[in-house]
């Protein structure tokens, strides 16, 4: 019966191409959703982007080198004509010596070009740069720790996923129980009617049972691949990858202590961390607009190469170095307007850290008591389940003997199928339970 139940499940998921199965456990699936789910991924690439933000503060500390170069031609140059004979025949002991002819002289060429490297470098902000660069580096530890939220987020939904999948399966074969206990009590009930120990009443009674059922089993079989299908998704799986899942609804095991749970969540949710780091790069980045309005020292230097420089038609080159010093006095309250704004980020992210405690803890708390209620409903219906075994193998037995009527037996059969039900919907909610309580924990 067993092997039968399970070949229905697995033809089930057979409406695919036909792919390499794999199977996952619960920790398997967990590592498969925090490398390949779509959600981490746009966390990584923030992160990539926060990087990059720090280098880009980072350069700040070296020089800052150019280099330029240009070229023109002129059509025409222009000619400064100097006469110094015309200056020296005023000079009365100068008169008797032979005449000096007037000498034109260009001023520029015909083509001009000039090439020049220049180097810059800041000497001090006034902490605007290490401050600065603290606070990218802090933001990047914001992002990490935003990944390993996203990493727990898709750890969670990758662990209730595993445990709907479980339970869609265990429905399944619990419907097909039922059914084919349907199929087996019509087969005594049409013996009996055929020799005329039960009536057409109970027959269809019986018929009618079994009907009621197949749509259960078609439905249930559904559910399974949809669920199947939800669990490749939150995997960042390929839908029509085909996949197969071991183990079973968790039970309690081990007794929980809460402040020791609560304890752990402080030290290791990364959404706390989060907005720690965000507290504390805000604070470093008020710093560093502070400096917007305090003393500035650069020092800078060129190598350029002229032709002509002037009247010198070979082109020289020549070095220009030096250093300046800038004091803001007024920059229309731009500077006092970016530290209000950063001082009000960390006070946003101070919220926002102690709103997450806060949730936290209620999270904690929820999972606490949703698992100790489902313990209780565990241990329960479990008991009532031994019990309701014991009733329909009674009922049955009775039936064919005619010791009770088919009513009883069809009750008998739906009660032991409502109470397996609702052990394996205790089982359910103690396992999600137990997958949110160790992700607020941030342990998973």
């Amino acid at each position: 019966m067993r092997i039968k139940i399970l070949l229905v499940v697995m033809l089930s998921l057979l409406a695919s191409p036909i792919y390499a199965q794999e199977v996952y456990t619960l920790q398997k699936a967990i590592e498969a959703a925090k490398a390949n789910n779509k959600t981490v991924g746009l966390y990584k690439e923030d992160l990539e982007r926060a990087r990059a933000t720090s280098e880009v503060v980072r350069s700040k500390y070296f020089p800052q080198i150019t280099a330029s170069g240009n070229y023109f031609h002129n059509t025409e140059v222009p000619v400064m004509t100097m006469d110094i004979g015309s200056f020296v025949n005023q000079i009365p002991l100068l008169q008797n010596i032979p005449p000096i002819p007037p000498k034109n002289i260009k001023v520029g060429d015909y083509d001009n070009w000039a090439a020049k490297i220049e180097i810059q470098q800041l000497l001090f902000a006034s902490g605007k740069v290490s401050y600065g660069y603290k606070a990218a580096r802090t933001r990047i530890k914001a992002t990490e720790a935003g990944v390993e939220s996203a990493k727990q987020a898709s750890a969670q939904a990758a662990g209730e996923s595993f445990y709907t999948v479980i339970l869609a399966r265990e429905i399944l074969i619990a419907k097909q129980d039922a059914l084919n206990r349907s199929q087996e009590h019509l087969k005594d009930v049409q013996t009996k009617f055929n020799s005329g120990a039960a009536s057409r009443l109970d027959l269809l009674r019986a018929m009618i049972d079994v009907n009621n059922l197949e749509p259960e089993v078609t439905k249930a079989q559904e559910s399974l691949s949809i669920a199947h299908t939800a669990f490749k998704r939150i995997l960042g799986l390929n839908l029509d990858a085909q996949t197969d899942i071991t183990g079973d609804l968790d039970t309690p095991s081990v007794k929980i202590n809460l402040e020791d749970a609560e304890s752990r969540a402080v030290k290791n949710n990364p959404r706390l961390n989060i907005f720690r780091f965000s507290e504390k790069a805000a604070g470093q980045l008020e710093l560093s607009n502070r400096a917007d309005w305090l003393p500035k020292v650069v020092a800078f230097g060129s190598y350029t190469y002229q032709k002509p420089y002037f009247t010198d038609l070979e082109g020289m080159d020549f070095l220009s170095f030096g250093a300046g010093l800038s004091i803001p006095i007024f920059d229309g309250l731009a500077s006092l307007s970016s530290m209000k704004e950063s001082r009000a980020d960390q006070k946003k992210a101070r919220v926002q850290y102690l709103d997450t405690v806060d949730q936290i803890d209620f999270d904690i708390r929820k999972a606490f008591l949703d698992m100790d209620e489902a313990a209780r409903r565990i241990k329960s219906t479990s008991e009532n389940l031994l019990k309701a075994n014991e009733v329909v193998k009674i009922a049955e037995a009775s039936y064919r003997s005619g010791a009770v009527t088919n009513l009883d037996v069809i009750d008998a059969q739906l009660a032991v199928t409502q109470v397996r039900l609702a052990v394996l919907a205790a089982k359910y909610d103690y396992s999600i339970a137990r997958i949110r309580l160790m992700a607020a924990t941030g342990e998973l």
